[in-house]
């Protein structure tokens, strides 16, 4: 790896937009030794581009042979502007300044994008960040995102993400997760939370461990229930570990544990072990002894 190169992808490991482990990864991939000439010839003659160098593969610039059938492929550092293809596929470390238009966009390195992105599934398990409107069909993250809006039918995150705004059919999260405004019709997760409001039809939530924080959920059913976490320095499970703190919350039914609320209005009502509620408004309630609800009001 050139000095260049190297003071660019350390450059992006100061400013966090990768992690120590892409970081490596990057790292290691330059330092094993360069495919020879004809072997890229023979990749360029099948339609698969592969970028080792700052700079826009000029066979793509334009993208008008055979697009919808090529695969792009950054092992490097490269920039593209705008892009369609069959796969996008980045390894390295990629800045993208145009649209994207893809059937699939993986990416296990670090990428930046500067305008929309369409692609039916995504795998992120690298790192992507960018004020950019990503949309597709199927989005898996196990990696790290910071993106601005997202409208898709089906996501799943296992790693970290700070969405904006996220709109989705269903979403299933066990990763740390902020946004702004999450809108769907389902909704599971056991991750820790950071959200302004939720909007959704159902929601399911497990707590482990931490702290987590949606200060509106507007929703029609919400589970909310703690699970066994066994203690590191005690050999020990319990359920005091994990909690959800929210300032107002609606509903139609609810069940809750480990929860602190200010205001919660709803039809029925569950209130289990470990809750602090401090205004309470359903037409039936069921209150745990082992919960604190300070006012309540039946309608």
């Amino acid at each position: 790896m050139d000095k260049e190169t190297k003071e660019k992808l350390d450059k992006l490991l100061n400013e966090n937009k990768i992690d120590k482990k892409t970081y490596d990864e990057i790292l290691s991939r330059f330092n094993k030794k360069e495919p020879d000439e004809n072997n890229n010839n023979e990749n360029n003659n099948e339609s698969y581009n592969n970028f080792n160098n700052e700079g826009t593969n000029e066979n793509n610039k334009e993208n008008k042979n055979d697009e919808d059938n090529d695969i792009i492929h950054i092992s490097g550092i490269g920039s593209l502007n705008n892009v369609r293809a069959a796969s996008l596929i980045i390894s390295g470390v990629g800045r993208i300044k145009g649209n994207v238009t893809t059937r699939e966009l993986k990416i296990s390195g670090a990428a930046e994008f500067s305008k929309d992105i369409n692609s039916e599934k995504v795998h992120i398990s690298g790192a992507i960040h960018g004020k950019t409107n990503l949309n597709s069909d199927d989005i898996t993250v196990s990696g790290r995102m910071e993106i601005n809006n997202i409208s898709c039918n089906n996501i799943k995150i296992s790693g970290s993400a700070n969405i904006n705004n996220l709109k989705s059919d269903k979403i299933y999260m066990s990763g740390e997760i902020k946004s702004e405004y999450i809108e769907s019709d389902y909704i599971e997760t056991s991750g820790i939370l950071q959200i302004k409001k939720i909007k959704c039809n159902e929601m399911v939530m497990e707590l482990y461990s931490g702290h987590s924080k949606i200060d509106e959920i507007d929703a029609n059913k919400i589970k909310i229930t703690a699970k066994d976490f066994k203690h590191k320095s005690f050999n020990l499970f319990t359920k005091q570990n994990g909690y959800l703190s929210s300032s107002y919350i609606k509903c139609s039914d609810i069940y809750a544990e480990n929860l602190k609320a200010s205001k919660i209005i709803s039809v029925n009502a569950v209130i289990g072990d470990n809750c602090t509620i401090d205004y309470l408004e359903a037409k039936t309630m069921n209150i745990s002894e082992n919960a604190i609800v300070r006012e309540k009001k039946f309608i």
